[in-house]
C-alpha cells in the first residue's frame, strides 16, 4: 500500500510501525504463569516476599501475609494472601497491593511473561462471614492493573465487582485482557486496589482473602498487524496530553527540580505568570482544568524507595499545604479560574471542597467555604497571573480583569521556603482522553531566584528547571520547533518500525527511518514527525515489520548503520589488555535494521583472545544486550555473539579491535 499525505488537505493515507517499549527483564516466563501459597515448613502465618502493600492504606511498602488456615482448594500444605485493610477513621482511602512475578523481590523486575498471549487473568476471593455488604448487597471492588518496566503501572481498564457470595464461600474472579492495552509485553507483575471512597462499610477495617492467582498465557490468536490511522497539525511547546483512557482523573503535571528560592514570604510582591496556547475543543467543558500549584516542601509519602513516583503527582490531595489554582472552559466557551486553600491535611482534600460555613457545628475544623475565589474570563487562552503581595492575592485574567483576596498571616506562613511550583492538567472526564493542553511559557518574578521559561525556543524541556511528575510521565512532552504532525497507530504494534519518505522511492532503501519521540494515546501509539523527514508539500509514512535474522556486534568507536554493506559505521576504538570492553549486540534483519525483540538470550566469546573475560549471557531487551568484555591477549582481537534461544538466528563476529 502506498500512503501519501496533501499537507492542505490533512488527508493521508497509511501503512504500519512503533517501538515497543525496551524491558530490563532477564527471564521471560512462558506458559501459565500462577501462585497458589504453598506453605513450606511455617507452622504460622508468616510474610512473602514479591508481595507488598505499596499505596496509602496500609501502604509503605508493608510486606503481605500468607495465612495458613484455609486456602481456596482445602488442600493440605497451602494457604492463601490475607489482604487487610484497616480503613477506619480513615476517610477516603485507597489498598493497592503488587504481586512481583520473580516472587522473592520488589521493583525489580527480573521476570517478565508477554500478556499479549494471555486471554485472560483469573483469581479466587473470599470475605469472612458476617463482613457488612454494600448497598447493592455486594462487597467492594478490586481495580486490576500490572507492572512493567520495574514499578511502572499500567491499568488493564477492569474493576471486578466482589459478590455478595463470595462471604458463604470461594468466588473466581475473571479479569479479561485488552490486546490494545499498552506495554503488554513487559508484564513483570500484577497490581490489585481496592479503594473506599463510599459505601456503606468501606469506611471499616475489613479483610480478604486471594488464591489461585492465575495468567492464563495459552497461545491465542495472533493480534491483527497495526493500522495507521491519524495524522494531525502537531502544535509547538509543552504539551500536556490524556493518554491513559483508563484513569480521568490522572495528573499531567511537571514540577520545579528544586524547592528553594520560588517563596512568596519574605518577598514584596511575587508574581507567577503563564501562557496558554491551546486548549481541548471536544466536550471538556466544565471538566478539563489546567492547573498551577504552590506546595510547601515536597513530599515522597507511599512512594517505593523515597521516589515521589507517580503518585506525588496528586500534589492536590498528598501534601498537607497547598494553594490551588485552576482553569476550565464553560460550556459557552468563556473561562473561569478558581482558587482553593488546605492546610495542615496530608492525603486528603475536603478542604479544597468544604462546602460548610465555619459556623456550622459539622464543620468541626472550622474550614472555610471553598473555593475561595470563582472569576470568570472571556477565554481559557492566553496570559494568567497570580501575584502574592504580604497576604493579599491578585488574580490577573487575559482579559486584564482581576480579583484580589487576602489569606491570614498563619496560612502564608506555611508556604515559606522550601516550596516547589507545579504545573499541569487533569481531564476529570472521559471526553477528554487523546486530547491536549498547550503552555507557552511560564515565568516568576520577584523571588529569590526569579526565572522565565519559553517554552516557544526550548528543543526539550528544561530539566534545570523542571522535572516530570505524572501520572502518566509519557502525556508530559516538549514539543520543539519544527515538528509538523503526529501520526498514530493501533495496537499491539510488536515488532513494527515508522518509516517516512518525501517522495514514494524506487527501492525499499528509499524509505527513512526517523528518529521521532513515540508515545502511548488513548490506546494508540504516536509519533512525532519533524518537518525534516517530509517534503515540501507531500510525505508517505508505513510501518514495516522486521525479521530478526540475524546479530550485530558492535565495539566503541562504530554505529548501526542500516541498509549499508556491512551494517555499521566508524571504526573500533582501540583498548589496553586488561581494560573492560563495552560490547553492544543489536538484533537485526537482513539489511542491518534493528528489530525490537527481547528476551532471547546472548553468548558472547572470542576466537582469537584465549585469555578473555565475557559477562554471563544476557537477554535482549527491545533489540538490544549491552556488556563489559574484557581483552587480555595483545593483538587484533574479535568478539562474537550467539543467540542460544534461538539456532535459526546468524551469529555474528565484530570488527578486529586492537588491544595493546
Amino acid at each position: 500500500m502506498k500512503h501519501k499525505m496533501h499537507y492542505g488537505l490533512a488527508a493521508a493515507a497509511l501503512l504500519l510501525a512503533g517501538a515497543m517499549s525496551p524491558s530490563q527483564a532477564q527471564t521471560v516466563l512462558t506458559g501459565t504463569i500462577a501462585t497458589n501459597f504453598p506453605i513450606g515448613d511455617n507452622t504460622a502465618n508468616f510474610t512473602m516476599p514479591g508481595w507488598i502493600t505499596w499505596y496509602n492504606t496500609p501502604g509503605g511498602n508493608a510486606p503481605m501475609t500468607c495465612n495458613i488456615s484455609t486456602n481456596a482448594d482445602g488442600v493440605a500444605g497451602r494457604g492463601c494472601l490475607e489482604v487487610d485493610c484497616p480503613f477506619a477513621g480513615q476517610g477516603g482511602t485507597q489498598n493497592l497491593w503488587m504481586w512481583w512475578l520473580n516472587n522473592n523481590a520488589t521493583y525489580a523486575p527480573e521476570y517478565t511473561c508477554n500478556l499479549l498471549l494471555s486471554s485472560n487473568i483469573t483469581f479466587k476471593v473470599h470475605v469472612p462471614p458476617g463482613t457488612p455488604v454494600d448497598t447493592d448487597g455486594n462487597f467492594n471492588t478490586i481495580a486490576m492493573s500490572f507492572i512493567h518496566g520495574g514499578w511502572n503501572l499500567q491499568s488493564l481498564g477492569v474493576t471486578l465487582k466482589i459478590p455478595g457470595a463470595a462471604s458463604n464461600g470461594w468466588v473466581t474472579m475473571t479479569c479479561p485482557i485488552n490486546l490494545a492495552t499498552p506495554n503488554l509485553t513487559t508484564c513483570c507483575g500484577l497490581a490489585f486496589n481496592i479503594q473506599a471512597y463510599g459505601g456503606t462499610y468501606y469506611q471499616q477495617n475489613f479483610t480478604n482473602y486471594i488464591d489461585d492467582i492465575s495468567i492464563n498465557l495459552s497461545p491465542a490468536p495472533p493480534p491483527p498487524p497495526p493500522t495507521l490511522t491519524t495524522i494531525i497539525p502537531a502544535i509547538t511547546w509543552f504539551n500536556m496530553t490524556a493518554t491513559d483512557p483508563n484513569c480521568a482523573n490522572d495528573r499531567y503535571n511537571i514540577l520545579t527540580a528544586v524547592a528553594t528560592g520560588y517563596s512568596f514570604v519574605g518577598q514584596t510582591s511575587v508574581t507567577y505568570a503563564w501562557t496558554n496556547k491551546s486548549w481541548p475543543s471536544i466536550g471538556t467543558a466544565n471538566s478539563w482544568q489546567q492547573m498551577f500549584f504552590l506546595v510547601s516542601g515536597v513530599s515522597s509519602s507511599g512512594a517505593p524507595n523515597g521516589d515521589p513516583g507517580q503518585y506525588d503527582a496528586a500534589v492536590d490531595w498528598n501534601l498537607a499545604n497547598v494553594l490551588w489554582f485552576t482553569v476550565q472552559q464553560a460550556t459557552n466557551g468563556t473561562a473561569y479560574i478558581n482558587f482553593r486553600c488546605k492546610t495542615n491535611e496530608p492525603n486528603g482534600n475536603g478542604m479544597f471542597y468544604n462546602a460548610l460555613s465555619p459556623t456550622n457545628a459539622v464543620n468541626t475544623n472550622g474550614w472555610p467555604v471553598e473555593p475561595l475565589v470563582f472569576f470568570p474570563a472571556s477565554t481559557p487562552l492566553g496570559a494568567w497571573s497570580v501575584t502574592i503581595a504580604g497576604t493579599t492575592v491578585t488574580i490577573m485574567t487575559p482579559d486584564g480583569t482581576s480579583t484580589n483576596l487576602t489569606l491570614d498571616a498563619a496560612t502564608a506562613a506555611l508556604f515559606a521556603d522550601p516550596m516547589t511550583l507545579c504545573l499541569g492538567s487533569q481531564p476529570n472526564n472521559a471526553n477528554g482522553f487523546g486530547q491536549t493542553a498547550v503552555i507557552s511559557g511560564f515565568g516568576v518574578t520577584g523571588n529569590a531566584t526569579p526565572f522565565s521559561d519559553d517554552f516557544t525556543s526550548d528543543t526539550t524541556l528544561n530539566t534545570n528547571i523542571w522535572r516530570v511528575l505524572a501520572n502518566d510521565p509519557n502525556g508530559v512532552n516538549l514539543v520543539p520547533p519544527g515538528s509538523a504532525f503526529w501520526v498514530s497507530w493501533s495496537l499491539p504494534d510488536d515488532g513494527f518500525s515508522f518509516q517516512s519518505t518525501p517522495s514514494l522511492p524506487q527501492t525499499p532503501i528509499g524509505w527513512n527511518n526517523p528518529t521521532v519521540l513515540t508515545i502511548l494515546d488513548n490506546n494508540m501509539r504516536q509519533a512525532l514527525v519533524p518537518w525534516s523527514a517530509t517534503g515540501t508539500n507531500q510525505g508517505y509514512f508505513r510501518l514495516i515489520k522486521r525479521a530478526f535474522t540475524q546479530l550485530q556486534v558492535l565495539l566503541p568507536g562504530e554505529t548501526n548503520a542500516p541498509n549499508t554493506l556491512t551494517g555499521k559505521g566508524g571504526t573500533p576504538t582501540a583498548a589496553t589488555s586488561g581494560d573492560l570492553v563495552t560490547v553492544t549486540v543489536n538484533a537485526v534483519d537482513a539489511t542491518w535494521n534493528k528489530v525490537s525483540v527481547s528476551g532471547d538470550n546472548i553468548h558472547l566469546s572470542s576466537i582469537t583472545d584465549g585469555a578473555f573475560i565475557t559477562p554471563a549471557d544476557s537477554a535482549l531487551a527491545g533489540g538490544t544486550m549491552t556488556g563489559p568484555f574484557q581483552f587480555n591477549t595483545a593483538g587484533s582481537q574479535t568478539v562474537t555473539a550467539t543467540d542460544t534461544s534461538n539456532t535459526n538466528i546468524i551469529s555474528n563476529t565484530s570488527s578486529p579491535i586492537t588491544v595493546n
